[in-house]
């Protein structure tokens, strides 16, 4: 599960929890491991620690 430490974890705690999300977090990891993405794999959620 994704720790934003803010108001975040509790908006998307059953999203982070659920199987479209594995799948969706599997198919990035692979993304990310062949190809060029953007944003940063680290920076994905940047959006989310910046506006609690």
């Amino acid at each position: 599960m994704v720790l934003l430490n803010n108001s975040w974890d509790e908006i998307l705690k059953e999203d982070f929890e659920s199987a479209s999300y594995r799948d969706l977090r599997e198919f990035l990891k692979t993304e990310y491991f062949n190809h060029t993405v953007y944003p940063a794999m680290n920076d994905i959620y940047n959006a989310l620690n910046l506006t609690p």
